[in-house]
């Protein structure tokens, strides 16, 4: 049945529920002939007066209108929009963050340079697998809620600059190599792993970077 035809049919049971006993047969038909005219016409009238006119929706009807419900981010959703608000750009590109000095060879705004090395072939890709976790590795394994790697890039230089300048940092220097733990103040990941799994994931807000002079070497979450 077509729209307005429910509508018609529904403003007719109601006009005879509640003018029964009330109006004569006449009046009826008088007030029906004008609210069918008053249906007929209201398109055409809220089209011309560009006004949402009142008709007779049900309460069915309106909330069919209604919007979907959006739903709720996730904790690592909430994160990643926690560094946007930060000043992070949504369209962050890797060229953005990194200058290519060589081949497979690039450095941060900091001097940070990513190499190549590490069983994943470039420091880059190594960095990258810590933005996902291994539930069966033993041990535990520090992931990052950033997923993008030109942000989780500019995530570890913004450590790196942190920890030259002594800000809420420590220092271990194990042979030529450096060990950085830096505060970063707010949560960046979680420990995963199965020693992770275990304790239900514990959240984490520091970063443990490992370079060799100015040369990345691995960056990961940690808790202290």
């Amino acid at each position: 049945m077509p729209h307005n035809s429910q509508q018609i049919a529904r403003l007719l049971q109601s006009l005879l529920r509640q003018g029964r006993g009330r109006l004569s047969g006449k009046w009826l038909l008088v007030l029906f002939v004008a609210a069918v005219g008053y249906l007929l016409a209201e398109p055409a009238l809220e089209a011309r007066l560009g006004v949402d006119l009142p008709g007779a929706h049900t309460p069915e009807g309106v909330a069919a209108e209604q919007p979907a419900t959006k739903p709720q981010p996730t904790a690592r959703s909430q994160s990643n929009a926690t560094d946007r608000s930060q000043g992070e750009s949504p369209d962050l590109q890797l060229t953005d963050v990194l200058e290519e000095i060589g081949r497979d060879t690039y450095r941060t705004e900091a001097g940070l340079v990513f190499g190549r090395g590490s069983v994943d072939r470039t420091r880059l890709a190594h960095l990258m697998t810590h933005a996902d976790d291994e539930p069966n590795r033993p041990g535990q394994h520090g992931v990052f809620d950033e997923t993008d790697q030109a942000r989780l890039v500019q995530l570890v230089d913004r450590a790196y600059q942190q920890a030259l300048d002594g800000v809420k940092s420590t220092k271990k220097t194990e042979g030529r190599r450096d060990v950085y733990t830096i505060d970063l103040g707010r949560r960046i990941g979680y420990i995963g792993g199965e020693s992770g799994g275990r304790r239900n994931h514990p959240p984490a807000r520091h970063i443990r970077l490992v370079v060799d002079g100015n040369r990345f070497i691995t960056a990961f979450p940690v808790t202290p």
